[in-house]
């Protein structure tokens, strides 16, 4: 269960923050391991890899939100879903 997804959870909180951290970096993970898997017998699964890349681009925006006054140097998994 993570935290973030809870409606009352305080957004700034350092297990939150370390949750979206963890998100961010699973997605990363899948999206390379996507682009990585295809072998001579199968290709790349393209609508998998859009999806993920969704997914990214949608807590890119939630931890846009969630960054209050701007403390964007702390907030790795902006970078993450950004790389």
């Amino acid at each position: 269960m993570c935290p973030t997804h809870r409606q009352n959870q305080d957004r700034n909180s350092p297990i939150c923050r370390l949750s979206r951290l963890f998100e961010a970096s699973s997605l990363l993970d899948k999206i390379h391991s996507t682009l990585n898997s295809p072998t001579s017998e199968h290709a790349i699964d393209v609508e998998e890899l859009i999806l993920i890349v969704k997914t990214t681009i949608n807590l890119r925006a939630i931890l846009n939100e969630e960054i209050l006054d701007g403390i964007y140097l702390y907030a790795r998994g902006l970078d993450l879903c950004n790389t």
